[in-house]
């Protein structure tokens, strides 16, 4: 059976960190293209402090709520100061042989004390569409908090769940799981995406909803990466039968399969390094097994060679590393329109020039989607206006798509003026004084100094 092909469509992000509400589209979504064989990049630019990175976060979290995985236990911090709950939502298009699928999927978190959370709701709807027609969108799945736990919709199916065996404890599982009725009261995740769920829907729930959300599930655990800014450097490879995520910097125990596989790629993938960074080269390299090698596995180590040395990668840059994981999800996001790639501060340690050409090449020649965040300027002057957002001064409205500007324009200059001299719908910048920049500085040294009265 052919895979679907899956694309992120828009996110909704509303009372999360700074951002009082914001929303990002995908590239064509605006157009209602939403897959037409290209890939889709957006670059995501403002001033720290202005909501990059919360868009980053809220991927993560729908990544997280898909997998059924638990939320961070300081989740509550993140709702909006002042805001008793949040919400996002995202927008999935799902493509078949001849059916086409755009489906919502929505969840909001609440205050359950000062340091708790629990779901307030959780919706799954979808829109079928078939030869150019579009079925209304209607709801597969409604959770709601109430009184004592929580009420479900469509109303008439889990009235009919409830009266076969096992089904009552199944549900009463997912709403604990939800509420944090699990002995901590902190892990709390999703009720749709949770085990019990998830088992309930795939012995006795309709199959639309039971193949829709086992879809989105695999989905987030095989072709959807997050890579957040500060949090090491995941290495996931692709293997035929699973996703497997390697430690960079350690060894690692794999199958002789794929042990032989992961050889094949790092051997492409050296070929790729060299090109971009001359003199740096990759291996992968087998430490002693120690006898587990007749048990099928094999020990193994990635090492990058210079000058005919092997250096681990403890000892190798940021950079470097920074480099190897993402050629790796750029090979995934290359070959594969479902792969999509969120990575936080893609500019860090890439030299400016280069990173305008890898930016050229995923949005020429690859397939899948990319979306990050950057400091430097440089993908302004390479990458087209559908393919930027830029966040704002506004916290009711912290997302903004281009201005009128022309593709053979200089966006970059378009947008420093923007910055400089204002004009546009929304502030791109909030003033910074250096007058009280530097008092402050001499403050803190006088402070230091204990001459500060």
């Amino acid at each position: 059976m052919e895979a679907p092909i899956i694309r992120i469509q828009q996110i909704e992000i509303e009372n999360l960190k700074n951002v009082s509400w914001g929303r990002i589209n995908m590239s064509k979504y605006g157009k209602r293209r939403f897959y037409d064989g290209e890939s889709s990049v957006i670059g995501l630019y403002g001033q720290n402090g202005s909501g990059k990175t919360v868009a980053i976060e809220a991927f993560s979290i729908v990544r997280t709520m898909l997998l059924g995985e638990a939320l961070p236990k300081n989740f509550a911090r993140c709702i909006r100061n002042g805001e008793s709950c949040a919400s996002i939502k995202v927008c999935f298009y799902i493509e078949e042989p001849g059916v086409q699928c755009l489906a919502d999927y929505q969840f909001v978190w609440e205050r359950d004390g000062e340091e708790k959370t629990a779901l307030k709701s959780e919706r799954l709807s979808a829109s079928v569409g078939k030869d150019g027609q579009w079925k209304p969108r209607r709801d597969l799945f409604y959770c709601e908090r109430a009184e004592g736990g929580l009420s479900f919709a469509p109303k008439y199916r889990f009235e009919q769940y409830a009266k076969r065996p096992g089904a009552g404890d199944l549900l009463e599982r997912a709403a604990g799981r939800a509420l944090g009725w699990n002995g901590t009261g902190c892990e709390t995740g999703s009720c749709l995406f949770s085990g019990s769920m998830q088992k309930l829907l795939g012995t006795e729930a309709d199959e639309e909803l039971a193949q829709l959300t086992e879809t989105l599930k695999n989905y987030a655990a095989e072709k959807f990466t997050v890579q957040k800014s500060g949090c090491g450097f995941a290495m996931t490879v692709p293997f035929s039968d699973s996703n497997v995520s390697l430690d960079l910097y350690g060894v690692n125990m794999l199958p002789q399969a794929q042990a032989k596989a992961l050889t094949e790629a790092v051997k492409a993938l050296d070929t790729v390094m060299q090109s971009l960074v001359p003199g740096i080269g990759l291996r992968l390299h087998t430490v002693s097994s120690g006898g587990k090698e007749s048990e099928g596995m094999r020990e193994c180590r990635l090492e990058t060679v210079r000058e005919g040395s092997p250096i681990p990668m403890a000892q190798e840059s940021a950079g470097i590393c920074k480099m190897i994981t993402l050629i790796l999800m750029f090979a995934a996001c290359y070959h594969d329109p479902s792969c999509c790639a969120v990575i936080d501060e893609l500019d860090c340690g890439i030299y400016e020039y280069l990173l305008g050409e890898l930016l050229v090449l995923m949005k020429n020649d690859a397939k899948g989607q990319l979306f990050f965040t950057s400091h430097n300027l440089r993908p302004l002057e390479v990458l087209e206006n559908d393919s930027l957002t830029f966040t704002t001064a506004n916290p009711k409205n912290r997302y903004l798509r281009p201005f009128s500007v022309k593709n053979t324009r200089n966006t970059r200059l378009c947008y420093l003026r923007a910055v400089v001299l204002g004009g546009k719908q929304e502030n791109l910048y909030e003033e910074t004084s250096l007058y009280d920049i530097s008092a402050a500085l001499r403050r803190i040294r006088r402070a230091f100094d204990g001459t500060e009265s």
